[in-house]
């Protein structure tokens, strides 16, 4: 089996989203075996291993590496680019197994618009040529303060980068790059652009060993891109392999190609992940596709507090990460949806004018409605809003809406949660006309619950427990809230026709 190797460093879980759109818009184009590592932090592994586990790509093979334990070796390579992974990527070659010879890394940022094994074309370039890296140019104008470097172009850009991993360790690549770096570092202090400044430097004193690939396999958009450089024309646009949202502020600008480009973005976002699984695996643990921490709060868990655990369906997702937030201790929103729904979610929480509306004490994770999983999977949400709980103490509750969320609920709770004998009770929320709202007590005693599959006085009996009523009364003013405006997505027509027009041009 030929297998292509790519990678991507993965810092942080929000991440991990554009992981997930990066997946698609290569099995889109490519129906052959790539195996994927990903070089993560610790909040990414535990993502990445929870959304690659339940999503069965069969043509997908992943690995998952220790980005924290290479770091502290990499601090002394100084810089005040906005990214510090970077220098990561001057590392491949002690990262990745022996047995990987070869490897495409892409940045988060990107996606791919047409079949990966047009850059693995390259790589097999590399191997006649004996280059040890292959790039794209820069595409940003160089600024006064790196006139000292001793490029005189745009230099290099690492968002699509191509390693002949067995011949840099043939020649000693750990010792060239390190020479290089130092000489750079005391010549002009804290590189502007992290390992790109390297990867340029050794390109001007070493050019037989870069191979200069197209730019647009890395068609950078971000604020000041010289966008026209690489295509003049915006009736050539459909040239464009790679886009980059390079920059700071990603997708939220408008400006030069960006519109076109953000469009074909949501197309692949809203993409049905199922449609790239194979029915016949993951027979046995039958679960479905799920995204932990969409969203990680700041707040952490303290043992006194009460968090509350919700699962709904997205369609609800925005307004209850509205009405959660008036809790007072952590939150677990469970939301189960469509990928567009998801998309749309994501969309609310990128927007920075939303960014008051948005609990800083609030976990938002991610169950996905597929052709194999369209029912609600009750049973399921429960347990991840529960397992995901870091608390000790929880209230999981299956009826938000009818759940007036306010500073005398939260009081109650607590006082239930103080009492002495705790945890030998399960408290059961209900409403004046005994409708279940939500369970109160301690985590592991609802994971034993749950395990049943029983969530009323049966399972508090189940485990030789007492169950105690407490009735909620039902808020008599509550405010309406406005229905919040959801971000508009390509029709399906327009998504239809671009990629067609595409998968067309596959070689």
């Amino acid at each position: 089996i030929d297998i292509i190797h790519m990678a991507t460093v993965v810092a942080g879980a929000s991440v991990c989203s554009r992981i997930e759109t990066l997946l698609k818009s290569i099995f889109l184009f490519h129906k052959g075996t790539i195996h994927y590592h990903f070089i993560a932090d610790s909040a990414a592994r535990q993502v990445l291993s929870t959304l690659l586990q339940t999503w069965s790509i069969p043509n997908l093979r992943w690995s998952l590496y220790d980005l924290e334990a290479k770091q502290d070796s990499l601090l002394w390579v100084v810089s005040y680019h906005r990214n510090t992974m970077g220098q990561i990527k001057l590392v491949m070659d002690e990262i990745l197994p022996r047995y990987v010879e070869e490897v495409i890394l892409m940045d988060t940022d990107m996606i791919i618009l047409g079949d990966v094994q047009e850059l693995q074309n390259y790589v097999v370039a590399m191997r006649r040529t004996g280059a040890l890296y292959g790039s794209a140019e820069d595409m940003y104008q160089r600024t006064t303060s790196r006139l000292k470097y001793p490029h005189t172009g745009y230099g290099e850009n690492t968002g699509t980068t191509l390693y002949n991993l067995k011949k840099m360790r043939e020649v000693n690549w750990r010792e060239m790059w390190r020479a290089e770096a130092d000489r750079l570092l005391r010549m002009i202090g804290s590189l502007a652009a992290s390992e790109q400044d390297i990867f340029t430097s050794m390109a001007v004193y070493h050019p037989e060993i870069r191979l200069r690939i197209p730019c647009q396999y890395n068609f950078q958009m971000g604020w000041g891109a010289l966008q026209t450089y690489c295509i003049p024309n915006k009736e050539d646009l459909n040239r464009v392999k790679i886009p980059h949202w390079t920059g700071g502020e990603k997708w939220s600008k408008n400006k030069g190609y960006l519109p076109y480009f953000n469009k074909l973005y949501k197309c692949i976002q809203q993409l049905d992940g199922s449609r790239f699984q194979d029915p016949k695996l993951n027979q046995t643990r039958d679960v479905p596709r799920t995204q932990l921490n969409v969203l990680a709060g700041k707040r952490k868990d303290t043992g006194a507090e009460v968090r509350l655990a919700v699962q709904a369906l997205a369609s609800e997702g925005i307004h209850l990460i509205q009405k959660v937030g008036k809790w007072s201790s952590t939150i677990t929103l469970v939301l189960f949806g469509t990928d567009l729904e998801r998309a749309q979610i994501n969309a609310f929480l990128n927007n920075k004018k939303n960014k008051e509306k948005i609990p800083a004490n609030l976990d938002l994770h991610f169950v996905y409605q597929t052709d194999r999983h369209v029912d609600y999977p009750h049973m399921y949400m429960k347990k991840i809003a529960v397992d995901t709980s870091n608390a000790e103490n929880v209230l999981l509750v299956d009826e938000i809406e009818q759940l007036p969320i306010n500073a005398d609920l939260f009081k109650s709770v607590v006082s239930f949660a103080s009492a002495p004998k705790f945890e030998k009770v399960v408290h059961l929320l209900k409403t004046d006309q005994q409708q279940l709202l939500g369970i109160l007590t301690k985590r592991r005693t609802l994971q034993r619950i749950i395990a049943q599959g029983i969530l009323d006085e049966d399972g508090a009996r189940s485990l030789k427990m007492k169950s105690i009523d407490f009735e909620i009364a039902e808020s008599e003013d509550q405010e309406e809230e406005k229905k919040p405006k959801l971000a508009k997505f390509p029709d399906e027509e327009f998504c239809r026709k671009e990629i067609d027009e595409r998968l067309k041009r596959r070689p």
